[in-house]
């Protein structure tokens, strides 16, 4: 399987990523930054796009609601896996 036929949106500011979920709807969101995470409600699915130790470690210690809310995922065919269930 693979997510081709899932819709790609790229925007050069965070905030319009939020604008572009709402009108469309979405229930999921995959992304690497925290910051554009955190603008999303709880009702969308949130995966973390994070593969630097480092980041995970820090977050588990300072963050740890944030990962009570998300999903951790490393590479893409996590993703898919995800999107496909």
């Amino acid at each position: 399987m693979s997510l081709e036929h899932v819709p790609l949106f790229c925007c050069r500011e965070y905030q319009e990523k939020l604008e572009i979920g709402n009108k469309l709807k979405i229930n999921m969101m995959v992304n690497d930054k925290i910051q554009v995470l955190s603008l999303f409600p709880d009702k969308i699915k949130k995966l973390w796009f994070c593969t630097e130790h480092a980041k995970i470690d820090g977050v588990k210690k300072y963050q740890p609601d944030f990962l009570s809310s998300t999903t951790l995922v490393k590479n893409w065919a996590e993703i898919n896996m995800i999107v496909q269930s």
